[in-house]
């Protein structure tokens, strides 16, 4: 699950590098590279008009949303309690860039949820650079039955079809 993690993000930063930079040019490739974080990188990415993707901890995932309070309580007091996304690149950059002193102490079943949900956030950006307007299957929902579909978040309400209003 690890891994897994760290390879979703690094699929993130492939996307908003060729969207926001090559595509979109909304950065520089020096201002890219050298001023910004991946958090930063990909956060932009998530909330650009075309993907509007939720970023929060969903309600179903206990254990990421406890691995977001031992973030907080380990902070500085007054540090913004840690996002969905903040949460899963703090988790990935402790396995990507370990170090003797900081070592987050986290379970299995954290490292799933945080699979989930930056595998859920590769996968719409994904649909969303591609321009797909259609619904889908959040792999982070708490409805698990088959043909459950949600529409993707980037699409206007008034833009729905009937159907999913």
């Amino acid at each position: 699950a690890e891994l897994g993690t760290a390879a979703a993000v690094s699929g993130l930063l492939l996307v908003a590098f060729s969207w926001l930079v090559e595509d979109k040019r909304l950065f520089s490739r020096t201002a890219w590279e050298k001023k910004m974080e991946a958090e930063s990188q990909i956060r932009a990415l998530l909330q650009l008009d075309e993907c509007r993707i939720d970023i929060a901890v969903p309600a179903a995932f206990a254990n990421l949303a406890a691995v977001a309070e031992q973030l907080a309580a380990d902070a500085q007091p007054g540090a913004a309690v840690r996002d969905g996304l903040g949460c899963v690149i703090k988790m990935r950059n402790d396995v990507v860039h370990p170090t003797r002193k900081k070592r987050t102490k986290l379970s299995y079943y954290q490292w799933a949820e945080a699979h989930s949900l930056a595998v859920h956030f590769l996968e719409l950006a994904l649909l969303a650079y591609v321009r797909y307007r259609g619904q889908f299957h959040p792999r982070i929902a708490a409805n698990r039955w088959l043909g459950y579909v949600e529409d993707v978040p980037w699409i206007a309400p008034e833009d729905r079809p009937a159907a999913s209003k």
